[in-house]
């Protein structure tokens, strides 16, 4: 009896084992948008909606929601983010859809709200020792090397000092 108990006991746990890891795989964590992440333009772009006067985020989740219908002008929203001012940030699947969703907002939204994309990162790049190891020329070819190789991450005139 006793060597029963445990052939089911042992045969209960291999079944609750691989159930666990079954729900695990099914259900796989997805990483969560912090507002952060989205103002930084680390996912994709977003619009800020913010309120011009002093209110709360479901009110302008409301209005938003009231004056923006995504079934009939063909959005898919895919992050809505609240601020503690009282504003929105909204994303959507692509970025048309985006600059879209931007554009039906100022045209139903502009008079209580400022509405703006939100801007990514201009990097800094500072690098130093170099004027012992390269002459002037050399270190404009390589940073020209270096700008045309990271062409989305600077501005159309980064300032290069030698």
């Amino acid at each position: 009896m006793v060597g029963s108990l445990k052939d089911v006991f042992s045969e209960l746990k291999v079944d609750l084992i691989k159930a666990i890891e079954t729900s695990v795989k099914e259900n796989e964590f997805k990483p969560v948008t912090r507002f952060a992440d989205a103002v930084k333009n680390k996912t994709k772009p977003v619009i800020i909606i913010e309120p011009k006067n002093v209110q709360n985020s479901v009110k302008t989740k409301t209005d938003i929601e009231s004056n923006i219908d995504p079934a009939i002008d063909d959005l898919q929203i895919s992050k809505v983010i609240t601020t503690k001012n009282g504003g929105m940030l909204v994303g959507c699947l692509s970025t048309e859809q985006t600059y879209r969703f931007k554009q039906i907002a100022e045209t139903k939204l502009a008079d209580s709200y400022n509405i703006c994309e939100a801007k990514g990162l201009c990097p800094q790049v500072k690098i130093v020792g170099f004027q012992e190891m390269y002459q002037e020329d050399e270190f404009l070819e390589l940073t020209d090397r270096i700008k045309k190789g990271n062409n989305s991450s600077f501005t159309p005139t980064p300032n290069v000092k030698y």
